[in-house]
């Protein structure tokens, strides 16, 4: 593919470069579960080189939720929270599909998107797909 062909271009120039190994990561996860090992340990890397940050767990979470591994998933997700007071959308978001997927209730996770990012493509979704909800069901009132 052309991501995979423009990151062997990255990787001749130069293989240890930050950008490299995030669009390596990047690369991985897009390419599916079979590559999610290889993206943990590129961001394991990352993290002992130069220490955790919201995007490096966001993308751990992202690996771990390719892994099926939910809870790990959670966890990291929990840190960038904790550690880093994270209340981004890429956050938010990735915890309710860690919560979703361990069947843990989501109201709360969805209720803090749509209230920060009232813009965000999912809150926006979202609103459409309740405002058709409710429009049918009026349909259907006794």
């Amino acid at each position: 593919s052309t991501n995979t062909k423009q990151l062997a271009m990255l990787k001749q120039k130069d293989e240890d470069s930050i950008l490299t190994q995030l669009t390596h990561v990047y690369v991985a996860l897009a390419s599916g579960s079979s590559a999610s090992k290889d993206a943990m340990h590129t961001l394991n890397q990352l993290s002992e080189q130069y220490g955790q940050s919201v995007l490096l767990l966001n993308l751990a979470a992202c690996a771990c939720l390719q892994a099926g591994q939910y809870a790990q998933a959670e966890a990291k997700l929990e840190q960038a929270r904790q550690d880093f007071e994270a209340s981004d959308a890429d956050t938010l978001v990735n915890l309710i599909v860690a919560y979703q997927y361990q069947q843990k209730p989501t109201a709360e996770l969805v209720q803090a998107l749509k209230m920060s990012y009232p813009n965000h493509f999912l809150s926006k979704g979202l609103e459409m797909v309740e405002g058709a909800f409710e429009r049918e069901s009026l349909k259907y009132r006794v």
